[in-house]
């Protein structure tokens, strides 16, 4: 099975500490949705978390995983439903349909602590997924761990 990560879970290093991978795929994107730091995590700060936008785009990374591994990841991502959604991959341009994850518990007011905001850059980074995507992850308000 596939698993878009969009948020900490892009950095390959982070999702290794968490499960095992099977393969890496590569950055692909949701159409459809935006991605914002709304889900209320356990320290009450933002986690990444897709909202409907009929002109959003949401870059991220595209894992293989076993159905027991994608099990295990569900004890780390409290809070967040399975959705079901349809990415693309630009290199080799192909279209999958993945597993993904999405939040009702929400924040009034989205921030991130600096030691998830890195975790996001990093897997940003090491995919290297468009310049402008990552200068707005870069700017998502920070507040301290």
């Amino acid at each position: 099975m596939y698993y878009f990560a969009y948020g900490s879970n892009m950095s390959s290093a982070r999702l290794r500490q968490r499960i095992p991978i099977t393969q890496i795929v590569g950055q692909a994107y949701l159409c459809g949705y935006t991605m914002r730091c709304t889900k209320r995590g356990k320290d009450g700060t933002g986690k990444a978390n897709l909202h409907l936008d009929p002109a959003g785009i949401v870059w991220g990374v595209l894992y293989q995983l076993t159905a027991d591994a994608l099990t295990l990841l569900d004890t780390f991502e409290p809070n967040y439903a399975h959705l079901a959604v349809t990415v693309q991959t630009s290199d080799p341009p192909s279209t999958y349909a993945a597993l993904t994850y999405i939040s009702t518990h929400l924040l009034d007011t989205p921030c991130v602590t600096r030691t998830y905001h890195a975790y996001l850059l990093a897997g940003a980074h090491e995919h290297q997924l468009p310049a402008d995507y990552i200068a707005g992850l870069a700017a998502i308000p920070l507040v301290a761990d």
